[in-house]
Parts: C-alpha cells; structure tokens; sequence
C-alpha cells in the first residue's frame, strides 16, 4: 500500500507478508529525509470449535469439524462418545463428522472432542472440550 498525498495523516496498511514501508518527506527548502520501518507479519492460527451440531439432513449445522485459520499441520482429531470409543478421526482440516459411526446415526447426547496439531514454528496446539449432538 503506497501513500502518495500528505493529507492522509494516519495511513494504515495491511500486508499479507512482512514488508518494509519507507517514508520520504520534503522540508519547504527541499531537503529530504528517507526513513523506513519494518512491519512484521505474524500468523498465529486460529483453531476453534462449535459446541454443537444437528445431523438431520436438513442443510443446517450437518457436520461437525475444527475451525482452522491460518496454518496448522493437524495430528489428531478424533471425537469420542460417552464410553470412550472414537467415534471419528480425521488429519484433514476440512474433515468433520456426521454424527454416524460404523454407519449408524449416534444418540443425542455429549461427546468429547480432542485435537492436536502445530504451528508453521513447530509449537503445539491441544484443544479438547465437549460438543453436543441434537436433532
């Protein structure tokens, strides 16, 4: 993003990748001044989940998945049902789970989700809860 006009006393800007911004100003005698600054892109992911789901074919909250922004290299994600059988797995970010398992709709109820994955930087990113199936 490059600003041109003096007018614009607080200009932002909003990289996608670290960039350096150079501000060159002219003195009313026509000396110049170059200064510079660099803005450092950080991407922390963002790994969230829903609390529940309705798997009755109607369109609406079908699925159950991890929400993922940015990047994250998963190892885990499973879902377990109340006698700690997993009930779903998946790597995938866009994996999600249907609510069947072994191709039978699960009873309504709780069930407990576990997720494990890591960041560009190799740091660890646990998540587990509980999420509640309903029709």
């Amino acid at each position: 993003m490059l600003f041109r006009s003096p007018n614009v006393p607080n200009p932002t800007a909003s990289p996608s990748q670290t960039t350096v911004y150079y501000l060159t100003t002219t003195s009313e005698y026509g000396c110049q001044s170059i200064d510079s600054m660099l803005l450092t892109v950080i991407f922390d992911p963002i790994v969230e989940f829903p609390t529940a789901f309705s798997p009755n074919n109607d369109g609406v909250n079908d699925l159950f998945g991890v929400i993922v922004r940015g990047p994250v290299d998963i190892q885990a994600y499973r879902i377990y049902n109340r006698w700690g059988e997993v009930v779903f797995e998946s790597t995938d970010p866009e994996g999600a789970w249907d609510g069947t398992h072994k191709g039978q709709m699960q009873d309504v109820g709780t069930y407990v989700f576990h997720f494990a994955g890591t960041d560009p930087n190799g740091i660890l990113i646990e998540r587990h809860g509980t999420l509640t199936l309903v029709r």
